[in-house]
């Protein structure tokens, strides 16, 4: 972390160096939510990266820095992705990096978010005819809806949703996962409404939409991940804690260090341990409450 910030400053005040590492290299480590393999890489890279390049790199240092516990960091890194896309001057890339940007930005914050997700969409609706520029403005649109819901406001939510599907239909699943590896598509807009319908408090819809979802179809798991968290988080609510503890699992086996730094994961499996009998806690439960070290409540 002092590497990434130190780096972070000198491009800011101007100084930058020649990129050391690979993009590849952290793409894969980033799209896998392997933060141990992607942290030391990023310091490299955004030392002296430009362009395209440089925006998706910042995209992977927005989420790492976030799930570490450095969101100032991410929203330096955020800021210099919308520098990079300024110097590009391509407008679905301008839109990527203000994507990355919002999503840098701290989740209490009212609003803004959202308004920022809308302003930036409605300037790339009337070039959406542009493939990369309609991946740009429905990831815009699926980051409103959701923020929409955390802020209670669920006809903004479906209207932001209905935006991203009507996009990513007439778009179909992406090749080589599209623009700044968003993998926007059919797929994805399903895994974001998920999250979306878990935040309106329809757990029941949500299970029942995602029982035709297949996250596979992405291969990243920062989409397979996610999907499998907010299962779970609603089977819970809907007190089927089998089905819940075995999402838990499944998105453990995806992306082990996203789920063990999740409060809420270990939150929803404390739960489930609670309500549930000692000697009638099956051997799944007892593998999910080791993982977020809930085992010493067990017995």
């Amino acid at each position: 972390m002092p590497a990434i910030r130190e780096t972070l400053i000198m491009r800011e005040v101007g100084e930058g160096r020649s990129p050391v590492g690979s993009v590849e290299e952290l793409m894969r480590a980033g799209g896998a939510y392997d933060f141990a393999a992607a942290a030391p890489i990023l310091s490299g890279l955004l030392a002296g990266l430009t362009g395209p390049d440089l925006i998706q790199v910042c995209h992977v240092a927005v989420f790492t820095l976030k799930h570490l516990g450095y969101p100032d960091l991410a929203r330096d890194a955020a800021r210099l992705a919308v520098l990079a896309a300024e110097e590009v001057e391509d407008p679905a890339w301008i839109g990527a990096a203000e994507f990355i940007r919002i999503l840098s930005l701290p989740p209490e914050l009212p609003t803004v978010p959202t308004t920022r997700a809308q302003r930036m969409a409605d300037d790339l609706q009337p070039s959406i005819g542009d493939p990369n520029m309609r991946q740009a403005y429905g990831m815009l649109h699926l980051y409103a809806a959701l923020r929409s819901a955390v802020d209670r406001r669920p006809d903004d939510a479906r209207d932001h949703l209905r935006e991203a599907r009507d996009a990513a239909d007439s778009l179909g699943e992406p090749e080589n996962l599209g623009l700044a590896r968003f993998a926007f598509g059919p797929t994805n807009v399903e895994i974001w409404r998920l999250a979306v319908q878990l935040e309106l408090g329809e757990p029941g819809l949500a299970i029942e939409r995602a029982a035709s979802v297949v996250p596979e179809r992405i291969p990243l798991a920062v989409r397979q991940a996610p999907f499998y968290l907010d299962l779970g988080q609603a089977l819970v609510s809907q007190r089927r804690d089998e089905e819940a503890i075995a999402a838990f699992l499944r998105a453990e086996a995806i992306a082990p260090q996203f789920i063990r730094l999740r409060p809420t994961v270990r939150n929803a499996i404390a739960v489930v341990i609670r309500r549930t009998r000692k000697n009638a806690l099956s051997k799944p439960m007892r593998r999910a409450a080791a993982i977020v070290g809930l085992d010493h409540q067990l017995g």
